[in-house]
């Protein structure tokens, strides 16, 4: 195949592959308005992991497009080499139609190069929603003294994984997604969870201080100061040590051990939770009922 058919060829095929990847793009924002508001808006609840499961799947459509649109360039291309009798970039001299070929070439491969972006995010992505959804089905376990589970709960200093209220109080779950290794071995040291493996430490002062502004907010909403429990769950670890007395770590297997570390200032009243537990239902309902 000789240079005027190829990059006439690429070209076509750049152009087929960017007119799809308009109109797939166009057509999903207008699914997007078209939807309209969920008839239960204000009661449909986030489930676990909600958050992180909607990206995950936004990436999975976004993949999906993207392959679409490389075969797409794939066909026109061979389409157009095979049907081009006369070259169509015949008339331009030498290094323009090289141009044109370094043109395709780059935005090929800055599309390659999306795409294989987009599978490891989506990667990373499915191991922290299957760590949420892990979590918030052993916290299905913890149904007594009227406790119940929320997730996904927003506050002003960002966004809690999972909390938890009942009578014997108020814990707010982080969830920390790592593939454990052979030593998987964790600890839990000042403001900072340590594995084993070779991921380094993460940092939790973020989790702290939005679980602070929680406590504050529900200590309005109560009218008196309430207790919010830090706990960080790390699913498939192995607990080894923990020197932080204000943070508990645990996996997925001890995780129902959280109703049982509470001291007298974390009970709440009957009316406290059932306040507590609206301002929480509130806040973590999927949709927004006034749109």
């Amino acid at each position: 195949m000789d240079l005027p058919v190829t990059s006439g060829a690429a070209l076509v095929a750049l152009v087929a592959a960017a007119l799809f990847a308009l109109i797939v793009q166009s057509w999903r924002v207008a699914g997007d308005r078209q939807s309209g508001r969920p008839a239960f808006a204000g009661v449909i609840m986030n489930e676990a992991a909600q958050r992180v499961g909607d990206r995950w799947q936004q990436l999975r459509r976004d993949a999906a497009a993207w392959l679409a649109t490389f075969v797409v360039f794939a066909f026109a291309f061979a389409i157009a080499a095979a049907l081009q009798q006369e070259p169509l970039l015949y008339e331009l001299a030498t290094w323009q139609q090289l141009l044109v070929l370094l043109g395709a070439g780059l935005a090929l491969g800055a599309g390659v190069y999306r795409f294989v972006r987009l599978l490891a995010l989506r990667h990373r992505l499915r191991l922290k929603k299957d760590a949420g959804k892990v979590t918030g089905h052993a916290l299905q376990r913890l149904n007594a003294n009227l406790n119940r589970a929320f997730h996904d709960v927003p506050c002003s200093a960002g966004i809690i994984d999972h909390v938890v209220a009942g009578l014997h109080g108020i814990y707010a779950i982080h969830v920390i997604a790592r593939p454990p290794g052979k030593d998987n071995r964790v600890r839990l040291k000042d403001d900072a969870v340590h594995f084993a493996s070779r991921h380094g430490p993460v940092a939790i002062g973020a989790f702290l201080a939005a679980a602070e502004r929680l406590a504050r907010d529900c200590s309005k909403t109560v009218g008196h100061e309430v207790h919010v429990r830090c706990v960080i769950s790390v699913p498939g670890w192995e607990i080894s040590a923990q020197s932080n007395p204000d943070v508990l770590l645990v996996n997925e297997r001890n995780l129902a051990m959280l109703s049982g570390w509470r001291d007298q200032r974390d009970y709440l009243m009957n009316e406290d939770v059932d306040a507590v537990q609206q301002l929480l239902g509130a806040r973590s309902t999927r949709f927004d009922a006034r749109r």
